[in-house]
C-alpha cells in the first residue's frame, strides 16, 4: 500500500480588500426592491409547492412499500 506523501500546508490568505471596503449601503430605487422581494414570495411559494409534493410522494411511497411486504392472500 502506498502512502501519501505528506506536504506542506499552504500559507493562509488573509482578506483584507473586504475588510477594507467602507459597509455602507447603496441607496436602491424602489421599484427594484419590489420586484425582488416579490421574487423572494413566488420562490417561496414554490418552495412549499415543492415539499408539498414530495412530502406526499414519499407517503405514497411508503404505503407502497408496506403493501409489497405484507403476504398475498
Amino acid at each position: 500500500m502506498k502512502r501519501r506523501e505528506q506536504t506542506a500546508p499552504r500559507p493562509v490568505q488573509k482578506v483584507t480588500n473586504a475588510l477594507a471596503q467602507p459597509a455602507t449601503p447603496q441607496a436602491r430605487p424602489n421599484s427594484e426592491s419590489l420586484d425582488v422581494s416579490e421574487g423572494f414570495r413566488s420562490a417561496r411559494s414554490s418552495l412549499g409547492q415543492i415539499t408539498a409534493d414530495l412530502e406526499r410522494l414519499r407517503q405514497h411511497a411508503a404505503t407502497l412499500v408496506k403493501g409489497a411486504r405484507r403476504p398475498a392472500k
